[in-house]
């Protein structure tokens, strides 16, 4: 560790005698941080949905994906991309 790193931490460090003030609980930031990830949550999720949704359309219309990477379309196989 080099000497500017301790120099670093040691301006940061705070020494505090008596009674500690406690940090306020701010409940609107909560609600704000809340939402933002149930948001973050909810678009996730419709995208995997959505994923889904298309690989089963994918697989009804086209039929399984083969090994090889090609798939049966009206009895024809053709490379899939």
């Amino acid at each position: 560790m080099s000497k500017d790193k301790v120099d670093k931490r040691n301006a940061q460090l705070k020494l505090v005698f008596g009674d500690v003030p406690q940090p306020g609980f701010s409940l609107e930031r909560l609600m704000e941080e809340l939402g933002l990830e149930f948001h973050a949550f909810a678009t996730s999720a419709g995208v995997l949905l959505m994923k889904k949704i298309m690989e089963a359309e994918e697989e009804l219309l086209a039929g399984k994906r083969q090994s090889h990477g090609r798939r049966s379309i009206g009895g024809e196989r053709t490379r899939a991309r």
